[in-house]
């Protein structure tokens, strides 16, 4: 399906929180914004999940993956629609080898939010280091089905594509790259599909 036009997004006061987060993090995992940088939720966000989720970031911020960990998962069970901290659960538990455990922290922040690209794109390179290409693809195929709007996921797609080789697949991945460009002509993963 066609994808529609979307404008690129607007920088906003948390983008440059997120990156001084992220020079910080040098020896950790590097964590997604907080919970603010995400779209309002329906229901009422709990501060004491949202107090969890900074004190997470905080732990990972001093390489504590292990508190990162509790405080995260504390974030979630005091508010299980927080999708930021489902999504964080998943890349520490990931990061500490508990592959099972990231991958259902990061299911989890997909039926929070389904349309969450980076949390379709981490569950993608999760399935594709336990070599699970099949499932990888249906997997992503679905979330496309679901949000054709989203162009992660057909990133996402292209390079799953890509990775299985041949010439249909090849074909079918850059079909999808140019499906993203089209829709945002300066969309970085679409452009490393093409140029490989």
């Amino acid at each position: 399906p066609d994808i529609p036009e979307r404008a690129p997004p607007a920088a906003s006061a948390s983008d440059s929180a997120s990156s001084e987060v992220k020079e910080v993090k040098a020896h950790a995992p590097e964590l997604a914004p907080p919970p603010k940088a995400a779209p309002p939720p329906k229901k009422k966000r709990h501060s004491s999940g949202k107090n969890e989720f900074e004190q997470g970031v905080r732990a990972n911020a001093r390489g504590d993956l292990k508190a990162a960990e509790q405080h995260f998962k504390a974030s979630v069970d005091k508010d299980e629609d927080l999708e930021w901290g489902w999504y964080n659960l998943g890349l520490v538990r990931e990061h500490r080898g508990d592959l099972a455990g990231a991958r259902s922290a990061y299911q989890q922040a997909l039926t929070v939010k389904p349309d969450f690209e980076e949390a379709g794109s981490n569950m993608t390179a999760l399935l594709i280091s336990q070599n699970k290409l099949d499932q990888a693809e249906r997997e992503i195929r679905s979330r496309i089905s679901k949000h054709p709007e989203a162009l992660g996921f057909r990133n996402d797609l292209a390079h799953v594509l890509i990775i299985r080789g041949g010439r249909s697949n090849l074909n079918a991945a850059f079909s999808e790259a140019r499906k993203v460009l089209k829709a945002e002509e300066r969309n970085v993963g679409a452009m490393i599909v093409l140029g490989q």
